[in-house]
Formats: structure tokens, sequence, C-alpha cells
């Protein structure tokens, strides 16, 4: 049996420490029902029961809404929620989800926990769950259902007999089919025919003469025989020839603070995309309401929402997330390059932005940029635990403005949480290939063979 805990970073450690003692396996921790929310919609949930803190980063009304979206996305996982109090309309509303194990608890230890796991609920433990009844005049079922053991029947039957008359083509094969049959089994009895082919066959018929290789000289001067169906007849396949599909690659950029150069590092990465590697590239820039895009001012009119090209690249400023879907399913793109902005929500540090967090990781390529100023690693460094930790993927971390030294020391830091470091060689100019951000992370096109090659 493998448990996910779910509560306050305060709780987390000795709450794993105690269940692990009694021998139980912790498949996963998280410190918020959105970072729990996060990992299960990306299907990285491995548990059968999740021990969880309803209120843990949320209120009632948000926790009632994610535990909604959790259960939606792991329907299977048994979910056991601790309410801090006894909300009868919290506790319905989390019953109507299929949250049965619900338990109010201000303090607890591990042997409530062991409890809890033991003992199963059901929907009669929910309090106070209205059960809607019909009225009287419902309680009648106006249809019934039914069962059959018998052979199913030919529906073509129930049709008006216009639509039951064959094709004519359809009649002649079926009739070679009936004339094979009969010459192949001479004793036994003729199949019936069709009034219209029965009247047909009052008429003195046609020899029937089957082609011969050596016969194909007479093909051009003589009528046409008739050919001898031995076999059923199947018409040739007709092929349907469909627009060719580019694959879309998703390249993400992120950060994790403000003022971390994304718009630059996304800019450096779809240049390098389409002139280093020679693919058609679009950068869309995701709507934040925090600030306007930067993107805006590439364009010759900044006021506009067309799109635009610069220097190869498609400019999409302040696109919103079914924009992007759009952009994306018109498969006209090889590289799309979305600027995330910051992942962090600003109103609370310990969360991450649900959607901007969702498109970093369901990228083929995840740009993590940090900036190396000393005050901007003493901003980012505290968030990585916390904020930090459900990341599974081996996003890359750019590191924009850095030297030797500050590469050296943001390695260190993040050795625990990134795999993979680039220091990022800048200029004033973001069109510009020398940072090699896509360096192992994107294949070129292959050249086209000339003619005369």
């Amino acid at each position: 049996m493998k448990i996910h805990v779910v509560f306050a970073a305060a709780i987390v450690q000795p709450l794993v420490q105690a269940l692990q003692n009694r021998e139980i396996t912790i498949s996963g921790t998280d410190i918020t029902l959105e970072q729990f929310y996060i990992a299960a919609e990306a299907g990285k949930v491995e548990a059968d029961i999740a021990l969880i803190d309803a209120s843990a980063g949320a209120n009632k009304r948000d926790s009632i809404e994610i535990l909604q979206k959790i259960r939606m996305c792991i329907p299977a996982t048994r979910l056991i929620a601790i309410l801090p109090d006894a909300d009868i309309e919290w506790q319905k509303a989390l019953g109507t989800y299929g949250i049965y194990d619900i338990y109010i608890a201000e303090q607890f230890n591990v042997d409530d926990v062991i409890h809890w796991i033991n003992t199963r609920k059901t929907i009669a433990d929910v309090p106070k769950l209205d059960i809607v009844v019909p009225s009287k005049r419902d309680y009648k079922a106006t249809k019934q259902t039914s069962f059959h053991d018998a052979p199913e029947r030919d529906r073509t039957l129930e049709l008006p007999s216009w639509l039951r008359r064959k094709p004519k083509i359809d009649r002649v094969l079926d009739t070679a089919k009936e004339v094979d049959q009969v010459t192949s089994e001479p004793d036994s009895d003729p199949p019936p025919l069709d009034e219209e082919l029965q009247e047909d066959a009052t008429s003195e018929p046609e020899p029937i003469t089957p082609v011969q290789p050596d016969q194909k000289d007479d093909l051009e001067t003589s009528d046409p025989p008739v050919v001898e169906t031995t076999a059923e007849v199947s018409p040739s396949p007709v092929l349907i020839s469909q627009p060719h599909a580019v694959k879309t690659m998703l390249i993400s950029v992120g950060a994790l603070v403000s003022r971390s150069g994304t718009t630059h590092t996304a800019i450096q990465a779809a240049y390098e995309a389409s002139k280093g590697h020679k693919h058609k590239t679009a950068l869309v820039d995701l709507y934040s309401e925090q600030k306007r895009s930067d993107l805006r001012y590439l364009l010759s009119h900044p006021g506009t929402e067309n799109v635009e090209r610069v220097n190869g690249i498609d400019i999409y400023p302040e696109q919103s997330e079914k924009q992007l879907m759009d952009i994306i399913a018109t498969g006209k793109y090889e590289v799309v390059v979305i600027d995330l902005g910051v992942l962090v929500d600003p109103a609370d540090q310990r969360l991450l932005k649900i959607t901007e967090y969702y498109w970093f990781t369901r990228s083929d390529v995840a740009l993590l940029t940090l900036p190396v100023a000393p005050w901007d690693i003493a901003r980012w460094i505290n968030l990585l635990p916390n904020v930090w930790q459900n990341h599974k993927r081996n996003a890359v971390t750019i590191l924009n403005y850095t030297d030797d030294e500050r590469t050296a020391l943001c390695a260190a830091l993040l050795k625990e949480y990134c795999s993979i470091v680039v220091p990022n060689i800048t200029a004033a100019d973001p069109f510009t290939e020398e940072g090699r951000l896509l360096e192992g992370q994107l294949v070129g096109k292959p050249r086209k063979k000339g003619w005369f090659r």
C-alpha cells in the first residue's frame, strides 16, 4: 500500500517519518493542494491512498474547487481528507465528489492515521447529504429494458421497400455468386432469385465465356465477354490523401522571480531555432495581468494584436491560453517558444501558477531563467526547497549575465534540483545564436540535396 501525504511543511516530515516507522510506503509528498493537483494532473501520483489536509494552502472555497479537480484526475485513488473544523457544508461538498473519508481533527497522531487508513467510509457517512426524491408522477418509467437471447435480426427489413432494393451492380454480383454456388454444388437446390432477376431468368441466358490468357488479341475486336466470377469481388479501397501535419515542438521559458530576463531568453531561443536549426518558429507571449508584454515594442504597431514576422520569427504578444492552443493546432510551426514569465504566484510565493506551470511541465524543452546578482540569488534560493520540489523533469537552467565564478556557485546550489546549467552569453541584441541555449535539446533540419549534388 502506497500513501501520498499532503500537509504543511512543518507536518510533512514528522508525519512521513512516523508512517515509515510503521512500515508504510510513502510514494510522494506535497505541501499545498495546488501542488498535489499539478502532480495528479501530470499523472505523477502513484499512491493507493492520499492523506490530505483539506486546508493546505487554500481557503474553504478554493479547497473544494481544487479537491474536485484532484478527484477528476485520480478517480481511483482513495482520498482521506482532514478538516480543521466541523463545517457541514464543506463535508457535504466533498461527499458529492466521492470523498467519503472525512475526519475533523485539530490534533492527531500516527495511531489515528492508521485507524483512518484501516477504516473505510462510504456515502452513508457523509453528514446531512440531501437526497433528491422524484415526484410521484415521475415514479413510473416511460420505457422498459428487455433482453433477447436470439440471433440479431436483419434491420434492413424495417426499411421501406425502395430502400431495401440493392443497386444494380450489387444484384449482378450476388447473381454471379449464386451461379458459382450452383456450379459447385449440382445436387443442392438452387437458391431463390429476386423478382426482377426471376423475370430476366425466364429469357434464354447467354453463355458465359471465361477469359483465357491467349485471347488477349481478340479482346480489341470482339465484344467484351462476361467474366465468370469464382470468388467474392471486393471493391478496391479508395485512398484519400491527408495533408501533412507538422509536429510542433514546444519550448517554454519561465522564471522563479521577476527581472530574470525571460523575454530576452525567449527571443534568443526562438532565433536560435529559426536561424541556427532552420525550423519555422513562432514566439508566443502568454498573457499576464501583472504587466504588458515587452514583445509589443518589437512590432511596427505596438497596439496591434496581429502576428508580425521579425527576423524570421512570427511574434504573438499577449495571447490567451486558448489562442496559444489555436496557434499550436494550426500545425504550420515546427517550433513554438512560449514566454511564460514568472511561474510563482506573487501573492503567495509558496505556490506556483497553475496555468504557467502546466505549460512549463508539458513542453518538450523547459528553460528556467535565473539572475545571478547577489541580491537576486537571495530572492530565488529560498524558493527552491518549497516550490521546486515537485519538478520531476530535467529543466535547462539558464543563468543570465553570468561569469565563470557565478556559474560555478549557481551550479553547486542547483545541483539537487536541475541537472543542466547553461551560462547565457547575453548581449543587448537578443537576436543572436552565441548563447547556444538549445544545444543538445533541438536537432537541426537536414539540408535538402540540390539538383547537381
